[in-house]
């Protein structure tokens, strides 16, 4: 990560010169303006972030250039798959004109823009999530020493790396979130998940932040599922397979393991903020304080908003009405 190293007052370019020379595949990728412009106004709130991540700052360029790749992913999905699988993006295409038709809450033109856009956010978690996996599997399966020594505030390359692939791809998604509606929900995912990832790089808690990376076990089984069903192709037991690994993996990583990790991680902060010889202050100085309680609060509410997914994935695999999953997450 060496050659990442920037000074501490990096701040991003006030022109989005990382869009140049992508408008050709405005014509082809649908809603590239829209997403374009919120994306590259959003990485202006983060341009500050160097006074923020500490030693994290030295890899605010991976995170810059992470979230320009998941940007230039998602708007060449389409386009890629039209010439390497163009029966499916045709499938994708009846499917939303027909249930436009049936719904006739919006133009069948409308639907299958809406579709298209679906197909680029989906790939990209999809892609994003596998990757992350790996790397989390990795930390988990073979603990470094330094956060086997030293857990809350140990660091590592690899982990570091990580860290910064998610952060990026957190900026990319937060706008991204926004414009395409997918609701408070995902919105509360996206804030708080890049809140997570700054604090994992600065460094504090990057174990727990590494380990929370293993929560994306379930999303490549989500996304497959979304994919298919965007396409029409619910009957066949690859479907099934993905039905029952996306709700066994949620079950298991998110709420048994991570339920029970997460709050082992909030009880050990709690109890060293308010002993007499806090590690907090001694290692980060008092400033950090209100930083380790941000971390605290947010390990405890996605720790909620996943019980709250889950709650919907039991009433859909119970038959009982509820709002579909949008998104890849």
């Amino acid at each position: 990560l060496k050659w990442a190293g920037v000074p501490q007052g990096f701040r991003s370019p006030s022109r989005p010169a990382h869009l140049a020379g992508c408008g050709a595949w405005a014509s082809m990728a649908p809603g590239w303006e829209e997403a374009a412009v919120a994306w590259s106004r959003s990485l202006n709130l983060f341009s500050g972030a160097a006074a923020v991540l500490g030693e994290g700052a030295g890899v605010l360029p991976l995170i810059f250039i992470s979230a320009s790749i998941w940007l230039a992913v998602q708007f060449s999905m389409v386009p890629l798959l039209r010439l390497v699988a163009p029966s499916y993006v045709q499938a994708v295409e009846r499917v939303a004109s027909e249930k436009a038709k049936e719904s006739n809450r919006e133009t069948p033109e409308v639907a299958v823009k809406s579709a298209m856009n679906d197909i680029g956010v989906r790939s990209c978690a999809f892609i994003f999530s596998t990757i992350l996996s790996y790397g989390a599997l990795v930390l988990t399966l073979n603990p470094p020493p330094e956060f086997v020594k030293d857990p809350d505030f140990g660091s590592t390359a690899y982990a570091t790396f990580y860290c910064a692939l998610a952060a990026g791809y957190f900026v990319w998604d937060l706008p991204i979130t926004v414009i395409f509606g997918y609701g408070g929900g995902f919105l509360m995912h996206a804030i708080g998940c890049l809140s997570v990832e700054f604090i994992g790089l600065h460094p504090f808690a990057q174990d727990v932040v590494t380990f929370a990376h293993l929560f994306e076990l379930s999303t490549p089984f989500l996304n497959a599922r979304l994919l298919m069903i965007a396409s029409g192709h619910t009957n066949s037991v690859f479907f099934k397979f993905c039905e029952a690994g996306f709700a066994l993996t949620f079950f298991c990583v998110r709420i048994l393991y991570g339920f029970a990790k997460s709050f082992a991680f909030a009880r050990r902060v709690v109890l060293d903020l308010l002993s007499g010889n806090t590690q907090v202050v001694a290692r980060k100085g008092v400033a950090f304080v209100p930083i380790a309680v941000l971390a605290v609060v947010l390990c405890v509410a996605l720790c909620g908003l996943n019980a709250f997914w889950f709650s919907k994935i039991i009433k859909m695999a119970t038959g009982k009405k509820g709002s579909k999953h949008k998104k890849g997450e």
